[in-house]
């Protein structure tokens, strides 16, 4: 290998560059670096604008997946004005253990319509989120109750035995000020 540096000149391996040309190039090369740092800068922050159109809510909680037994996070988020009485879903559903992943454990991403009804059981009224399309692994039909929390209708002899055996499974409002509010 051959070094020699002469006015300017450096040579390396046979190859001769000029130290301006040299500068030039390192110069191109930075340059494409920051477009590329700023284009990935700006899809990490696209999270932090708002959604694209009126959110009713979004909801969050741990739920079992239904098949192997394993919890998984859940979001959901219901597009639609806040008087809506129906609008498109939005649920993801990730796996919190990795076995269950390599299992090949349901999860991912479901994308439906909604439909709100009411529901008048025992002289108390509630919300009923209807969720179409469903996977058979997952929760279709919610209770809202009155601090928006949102629990799986599971059926059962009553109304409040359903809510007391479904509040583990619950999913909790999130705030509107929240980071990427209705966005999963």
């Amino acid at each position: 290998m051959s070094h020699a540096i002469a006015e300017g000149v450096i040579m390396r391996n046979d190859a001769v560059l000029s130290v301006k040309e040299r500068k030039t190039k390192r110069a191109t090369m930075g340059r494409a670096g920051g477009v590329l740092g700023a284009c990935v800068l700006a899809a990490g922050l696209s999270g932090c604008v708002g959604p694209t159109g009126p959110v009713y809510g979004q909801w969050s909680g741990y739920q079992p997946d239904g098949a192997t037994g394993y919890e998984r996070n859940v979001q959901l988020v219901l597009d639609g004005k806040p008087d809506a009485r129906g609008g498109i879903y939005h649920l993801r559903a990730m796996q919190m253990n990795p076995m269950a992943q390599l299992q090949g454990a349901p999860g991912g991403y479901v994308d439906n319509r909604w439909v709100l009804s009411t529901v008048t059981v025992n002289r108390r009224t509630l919300n009923r989120i209807h969720l179409l399309g469903m996977p058979a692994t997952q929760y279709a039909t919610y209770d809202m109750l009155p601090d928006r929390t949102l629990v799986p209708d599971i059926g059962g002899e009553s109304l409040e035995a359903s809510e007391r055996a479904a509040m583990a499974y619950r999913l909790s409002v999130r705030p509107r000020d929240s980071y990427a509010y209705g966005r999963i």
